[in-house]
């Protein structure tokens, strides 16, 4: 199951790795993903905006697995940044790790707020995700355990 992207005309076009619009076809059902920081394993928040951002990715990119989705299923990011001084950087951090997911270059829809701060003061970058999880393929009726009607 796949999202549909697109860009209507009839608005600017985006200015970065992300789509206008983010369709979810039928049979899909959507989750929300909490916001994921750029925390570490280890508790351990890196430096630098470009790390934290890949780090928060990637934490997104394991719980789209976990709930048996790709990446190719999200249709949204939300992203929060600390201080305007790192939207460049979270940006190209970003578009990197996405233009990786989708080199066909149909990416998700996508909203940047910047923020004076987040519940951890360390952290620099959040992401959250609203995902597509397409319906569980239908299983053919298993009749082998069932008695047999025998008269």
């Amino acid at each position: 199951m796949t999202v549909r992207y697109f860009n209507p005309t009839a608005v600017p076009p985006p200015t970065g790795a992300y789509s206008l619009v983010g369709q979810v076809p039928p049979g899909g059902s959507i989750v929300w993903l909490a916001g994921q920081t750029g925390r570490r394993q280890d508790g351990r928040f890196p430096l630098s905006v470009r790390d934290q951002t890949f780090a928060a990715l990637d934490a997104v990119a394991a719980l789209v697995a976990d709930i048996g989705s790709n990446t190719r299923d999200i249709v949204v990011l939300r992203s929060y940044v600390v201080g305007q001084e790192n939207v460049s950087e979270f940006r190209s951090a970003r578009d990197e790790r996405l233009r990786a997911w989708y080199p066909d270059g149909e990416y998700p829809v996508s909203t940047v707020l910047v923020v004076t701060g987040l519940a951890n003061a360390a952290a620099l970058v959040e992401v959250e995700a609203v995902v597509c999880v397409p319906p569980a393929p239908e299983q053919p009726e298993d009749h082998s355990t069932r008695p047999l009607d025998v008269k």
